[in-house]
C-alpha cells in the first residue's frame, strides 16, 4: 500500500500536470523525484525482505501484553 502511493501519487500528479492542470501542492522535482526514488527504493526494500525470510526474521513486530 505504502510502495503504491509513493509511486501513484506523483504519477497522477504528472499525469496532471501534463495536462495543463498541475497540483498547488506539488512541484515537478517532487513528482520526477519521487518517481526516481522508488527505482531505487523498491529493489532494495525486495533485498531486505527476502533476506528477513530467509533467516526467518519476520518483516512486522507486533507487541505482545505481559501479565
Amino acid at each position: 500500500m505504502l510502495m503504491g502511493n509513493m509511486i501513484g501519487l506523483p504519477m497522477s500528479a504528472l499525469r496532471a500536470r501534463k495536462k495543463g492542470k498541475p497540483y498547488s501542492d506539488s512541484s515537478l522535482l517532487y513528482e520526477y523525484g519521487m518517481i526516481i526514488a522508488a527505482i531505487f527504493i523498491i529493489p532494495i526494500a525486495l533485498v531486505v525482505s527476502f533476506v528477513k525470510w530467509i533467516f526467518g526474521r519476520p518483516n512486522i513486530y507486533f507487541e505482545t501484553n505481559k501479565e
